[in-house]
């Protein structure tokens, strides 16, 4: 059975723990006001092995927070892995831009983009007159 309990919870940051420990399913924003609070959740996490961070439930991430994230990947290194999941589009381009989805040691798996509604084309044309 998996234990969850709430780590930390804000007006804009929620993080839970999952997986005995070795990760947090966050969700609202990390900003500027949140980046102390994900700092050190992180940095509660101990121990050989993978962390995995599931974030589904983000809305909204600032490259500093990202950054936070990613550090994690230094500090397991080389004995384990840092798992994302439920990376929006957003986050995924972000991770690309600052070369981030490189490192060796990060695994990044999308969210699943929802399906178009019945009725409406997969692509969109614009006709002008």
């Amino acid at each position: 059975m998996n234990q969850t309990s709430v780590v930390r919870t804000d007006t804009s940051l929620h993080i839970e723990r999952i997986r005995s420990g070795q990760g947090y399913r966050l969700s609202g924003e990390i900003d500027l006001c949140s980046h102390d609070a994900l700092a050190a959740a992180l940095g509660r996490l101990n121990g050989p092995g993978d962390i995995h961070l599931d974030l589904s439930g983000l809305e909204f991430c600032d490259a500093a927070g990202l950054g936070t994230i990613v550090a994690l990947t230094e500090r397991v290194w080389p004995s384990g892995h840092v798992i994302l999941s439920g990376v929006s589009r957003q986050i995924s381009k972000m991770l690309t831009v600052l070369h981030w989805d490189l490192r060796p040691n990060l695994e990044i798996h999308r969210r699943t983009e929802k399906p178009e509604p019945e009725g409406f084309p997969a692509s969109r044309s614009v006709i002008m007159s």
